[in-house]
């Protein structure tokens, strides 16, 4: 071969492989005002979900889908998505296989603004996956890729698949409402031909009689499906919204009145209906506080929040249901629920109450709050007896002692509520109002134009890019001393939003009626789940405590242990607690098989065991190597004794508990204050078995206080006595 036919061949080649390449458009941009007046200072895809960044999970997605080439198109904040991506060590490093570039046009106010630029920098030559920016799915999008390839090389008109997902009908209006559709398929064409997302009270279904024929098939209408808001896209699709100007929604100008009903070119769109994986938005307040449950739930696994895919956390799981990261701290007196996240350097008073909430980091809580089904941002700080209900309060907000949220309350950055003052339900208070209305109707712009210029009449014009002006206070809304004023949705907001985090006053029957529905669907799934669950926790138990029982007999090292314990985590989705009990409970099991049930041996060979005499493994290391969140893991850990001592299989070892507790603790698996704390947790539990436990373990809990107590004392003669000779030095 000539060495010009080479170079043609190679040159080929590259462009083949560079066609291959799986490129992405997230359009971080939802061109709606839902979240407002949050989205007013920070983008959609920055607002953090359970402490993670939501872009982080659209960029997950599409890295699992073995997308290379991502591109984010932003119309407002797009310096600070560009500083996140930048900053980024998983995303922002050259040496990561995905790459991700920021595409920015200020003066967009639709999808079809975004997608004919994205057509004009013609970055975009093959297939395609569309998708908003604030899905959260775990769909594996490969296959659904490979599929649509398929069906376009048989039928070139082919112009997009779009991913729907199979839905409980009740539990839809937990979602968007324009995610939930009505659709109407031909099973034998496996064409999509009818699209309806804008419902009203009563349907009215108007298909032509000649679709019927054009198919030759029965058509399947599905009103269970939920519009994910993912599609595979052929490089026509931009081509179409370029001849097409007036072209702005995806859904609604695109798809329903023109591709399904365009006569002289026959398009066709594949619906792809999942069954099996987990997709939704973060549409609004609702979708939000939904999804952020539903991820504290594990509906989203892998990704899980103790999975830290992000890199940017370090939470790790505790019963019931929370998850905490390092450096919490907590009172000894807190009481934390179920269904809590905890961010790292929080810190919660004495007596406080958190329940069904989500905490950021840095977020300082006082003493007597109580704090139920809210979400609570970073760098928050809650002074003493404030109660706070059903409310989400952005970064940096500041609630003054004796103040109340009540349900439904949105703060926004930097908001201060002043001392003793009662926040009225469903009110969103801010800081920044926008100085362009951008996604505005044309006479709901011409409104706020009035409202705009009455408000803000130094200035000489309205500016066309968009930017956060700062308001006047008003104590009226936020009490004296505080920061923020009311801001009011658009008329057409506050009706579709209906739930405790919405903004629309409803009867107290409806909003029962409504919770209830909600709740049962949550008892549903969340029994369906604890099913698997429960079966995968005792398949793990069983053979986690298989494994270590063989470790120990066979006197593997640690390493190659804590290996074969992590493959078994991954392989049953379990968690570092799970790890840490099938630690102990195969140590004390194995402790009591071999001195053949004998307590006294039992506790000898368990000290033995865990220290490693006798130049063997000390399996103590390998407890620690699960333990090493801190106090609350140790705690845990100790209750997680209790829990295997009040069993049947345990029980018999009950009189030996103070035994396994002081080697815990003197081998330092256990520190003084898990101790203490772990104690001081129990005594008012409501189960006989457990206080007998803990009265045998009262005068070892005691005599670790007294040595506490002397330590300090220690500590402060050590202190007083440097004192005393740096005074002496100065005298000199």
């Amino acid at each position: 071969m000539s060495q010009q036919k080479k170079e043609k061949s190679k040159k080929g080649a590259t462009n083949i492989k560079n066609e291959e390449t799986l490129k992405a458009i997230v359009l971080a941009d939802s061109f709606t005002k839902e979240l407002r007046p949050i989205t007013i200072q920070k983008p959609r895809s920055l607002l953090p979900l359970n402490n993670v960044p939501i872009i982080e999970y659209v960029l997950e997605l599409l890295a699992s889908s073995n997308v290379k080439e991502v591109y984010v198109f932003v119309c407002h904040g797009a310096d600070l998505i560009k500083a996140y991506i930048k900053n980024s060590k998983k995303w922002g490093s050259t040496q990561n296989e995905i790459k991700v570039e920021i595409i920015e046009a200020q003066t967009a106010t639709s999808i079809g603004d975004a997608l004919r630029l994205i057509h004009e920098m013609d970055i975009i030559r093959s297939d395609f996956v569309l998708v908003q920016g604030d899905v959260i799915s775990n769909i594996n999008l490969q296959p659904i890729v490979e599929q649509h390839k398929l069906e376009r090389k048989n039928n070139p008109q082919v112009l997009m698949t779009s991913v729907f997902r199979t839905c409980e009908v009740n539990s839809l209006s937990f979602y968007e409402d324009t995610d939930q559709v009505w659709v109407g398929l031909s099973p034998k064409n496996n064409q999509l031909i009818y699209y309806e997302n804008d419902k009203k009270e009563t349907m009215k279904l108007d298909i032509e009689l000649k679709k019927f024929d054009e198919h030759h098939d029965n058509i399947e209408i599905r009103t269970d499906l939920m519009d994910c808001h993912i599609d595979i896209c052929s490089p026509e699709v931009l081509g179409i919204f370029q001849d097409n100007f007036d072209f702005q929604d995806l859904r609604t100008d695109f798809l329903k009145n023109y591709v399904l009903t365009e006569e002289i070119v026959s398009y066709k769109v594949i619906p792809y209906i999942d069954k099996t994986f987990y997709s939704s938005r973060i549409a609004n307040l609702r979708s939000y506080e939904v999804v952020s449950m539903d991820l504290l739930n594990r509906w989203l696994y892998p990704i899980a929040p103790d999975s830290n895919f992000s890199g940017t956390t370090t939470f790790r799981y505790s019963r019931p249901n929370n998850y905490f990261e390092d450096n919490v701290s907590l009172s000894r007196s807190c009481i934390i629920g179920e269904n809590c996240m905890i961010g790292s350097g929080t810190s919660i008073g004495e007596n406080s109450k958190i329940n069904n909430t989500v905490i950021g980091k840095n977020v300082k809580i006082g003493s007597n709050v109580h704090i139920e089904n809210s979400f609570i941002w970073d760098d928050v700080v809650i002074e003493d007896n404030v109660t706070i209900q059903s409310s989400l309060l952005c970064n940096d907000v500041k609630i003054c002692q004796f103040a109340t949220i009540e349900v439904g309350c949105v703060l926004s950055f930097n908001v201060v509520i002043g001392p003793g003052f009662v926040v009225k339900s469903n009110h969103r208070l801010t800081t920044k109002v926008a100085n362009s209305d951008e996604f505005a109707s044309d006479d709901e712009e011409e409104e706020e134009e009035e409202d705009y210029d009455e408000a803000f009449t130094s200035q000489n014009q309205k500016t066309k890019i968009f930017a956060a002006v700062s308001v006047q206070s008003d104590k009226n809304y936020v009490g004296e001393g505080g920061v923020g004023t009311l801001y009011v949705l658009p008329a057409y907001l506050s009706n579709s939003l209906l739930n405790r985090l919405g903004v629309k006053k409803v009867q107290i029957e409806d909003l029962e009626r409504i919770e209830m529905e909600r709740e049962k669907q949550y008892e549903l799934r969340s029994m369906e789940h604890k099913t698997k669950e429960t079966k995968d926790s005792a398949v793990f138990s069983d053979e986690a405590v298989a494994s270590i029982k063989r470790a120990i007999i066979e006197n593997h090292s640690i390493d190659n242990a804590k290996l074969e314990l992590n493959s078994l985590k991954f392989a049953y989705d379990s968690s570092f607690e799970d790890c840490s009990f099938a630690i102990l409970t195969s140590i004390i099991s194995y402790c009591d098989e071999t001195s053949n049930s004998d307590p006294t041996q039992t506790v000898a060979l368990f000290k033995e065991i865990l220290s490693g005499e006798d130049d063997k493994t000390a399996w103590k290391d390998l407890l620690i190597e699960f333990l090493d969140t801190g106090k609350r893991a140790e705690i845990e850990l100790l209750n997680d004794l209790l829990f295997y001592l009040t069993s049947p299989e345990g029980s018999k070892l009950s009189s030996c508990t103070r035994y396994f507790v002081q080697i815990l603790h003197f081998e330092e698996v256990v520190s003084d204050d898990a101790v203490i704390d772990w104690y001081e947790e129990n005594e008012d539990s409501e189960d006989e078995q457990v206080l007998e436990l803990l009265k045998l373990c009262k005068d070892f809990v005691r005599s670790v206080e007294e040595g506490e107590d002397e330590e300090e004392e220690d500590e402060e003669e050590e202190d007083e006595e440097e004192d005393e000779e740096e005074d002496d030095d100065d005298d000199e």
